[in-house]
């Protein structure tokens, strides 16, 4: 799904990959976080992850996304010892846009219910300490011109942290915005003060981008 499809909401999911490996009572779980585009990419994800370890005993997995999809699934471990424990750690932690595998080689000894619970959805939290959030927002895009004896000034105005002001030089000075949607009255009240053109304070794409990383 494109974001052109997807509510312009703000959310927060994995900059990168991340693999881990923890062991349990000679168990080996192998966890990897995914960030994906939808439920095609994940299930992809899963089908590689299950070639690459063909001989494993469970490739146990849960996906979150923005769209509000989330499944969970225990491939053949006891029903909700598995990829629930995994989701419901993507749920606590907020993360979207995000496939989470682990893969399980069995050891030999048996773990029980709780056993079992605390070591997929352990795995998975593990994971993510060891990963890069980033947090996106939807951002807002202007274009207006002014003269150029006022560039300076709006130079001046835009210089706030997480806004962007580009200028091309022609017979007037072209300015390019971005700023975060929330800044949305603030943004178009300077415009204005700058233009005195309230139709230049409307802005003329609204997308979704990385506000910081965490």
């Amino acid at each position: 799904m494109d974001d052109s499809a997807r509510p312009l909401v703000s959310y927060r999911t994995i900059k990168d990959p991340v693999h881990i490996e923890i062991v349990e009572k000679k168990s080996r779980f192998l966890c990897g976080l995914y960030p994906v585009d939808g439920e095609q990419e994940a299930l992809h994800r899963l089908a590689l992850a299950r070639k690459e370890h063909w001989n494993a005993s469970h490739h146990c997995s849960a996906y979150r996304l923005r769209d509000g999809a989330a499944r969970a699934n225990d491939d053949g471990e006891p029903s909700g010892t598995a990829g629930r424990p995994m989701l419901r750690v993507l749920e606590q932690q907020n993360i979207t846009d995000i496939m989470a595998i682990v893969t399980r080689y069995f050891g030999g000894v048996l773990l029980g219910a709780g056993g079992l619970t605390r070591a997929y959805g352990g795995a998975v939290a593990h994971a993510l300490s060891q990963a890069a959030l980033v947090v996106y927002e939807p951002h807002d895009s202007y274009r207006f011109s002014l003269e150029y004896g006022q560039y300076e000034l709006a130079h001046s105005l835009f210089a706030t942290p997480g806004w962007q002001l580009t200028a091309e030089f022609a017979e007037r000075v072209l300015c390019h915005l971005t700023t975060p949607a929330a800044d949305r009255s603030t943004v178009a009240s300077t415009i204005v003060r700058l233009t005195h053109d309230p139709e230049a304070a409307s802005p003329v794409a609204t997308a979704l981008r990385p506000l910081r990383q965490e």
